[in-house]
């Protein structure tokens, strides 16, 4: 007896096809970055390199292959000391960076940082909002690793991206949590 492998149309509803997801990774054009100099935030024009090329043998395209991290090439001034920078190296230099027990989560930008804070805080409406204005988003939430989303870990993340949102450092204790009521005091 043959076993049917066929998918019906049905299945393909809510699938995301997520092949090469590691192999396809760009950065996107406005990177927000820490200057070396005052530790401060600055803009960053990063050129964003082509993720096919033309392959002389087949005719077709071909994919290139880029890393996670490294040195990014662009453009960037800080505005408080006045740093120019010509050269990121990603993601010792992200400004978004939310340490966790496993590692540092990081965000390209304050978009990168919303759809972050909608996919830990569970507020999916928000998450398939941002995600269907910029693809994008979609292949940097489907890279998250599993400790992001986990219980023990939400409210200290969703504090940490509440902090940088506000630009506050990360050492700084906050006094309200994300549903804006005190801590400790019940109110």
């Amino acid at each position: 007896m043959a076993v049917d492998t066929h998918m019906h149309r049905g299945q393909y509803r809510f699938r995301y096809p997520l092949e090469y997801r590691y192999a396809l990774f760009s950065w996107p054009s406005a990177i927000s970055a820490k200057c070396n100099g005052c530790g401060s935030e600055f803009p960053f024009s990063a050129v964003v390199p082509d993720t096919h090329v033309k392959d002389e043998e087949s005719g077709g395209y071909r994919l290139v292959e880029r890393p996670m991290s490294g040195p990014i090439p662009g453009r960037g001034t800080c505005l408080k000391c006045g740093r120019v920078s010509s050269m990121l190296s990603w993601p010792n230099d992200a400004h978004f960076r939310f340490p966790l027990s496993g590692g540092d989560i990081w965000a390209w930008n304050e978009e990168h940082v919303q759809v972050l804070r909608a996919k830990v805080a569970g507020d999916r409406v928000l998450e398939r909002k941002l995600c269907e204005r910029n693809h994008h988003l979609h292949y940097y939430l489907s890279r998250l690793p599993k400790q992001v989303v986990v219980k023990r870990n939400r409210m200290r993340l969703i504090r940490a991206i509440d902090r940088a949102s506000r630009h506050e450092p990360l050492g700084k204790p906050v006094a309200k949590n994300h549903h804006g009521k005190l801590l400790g005091t019940g109110a």
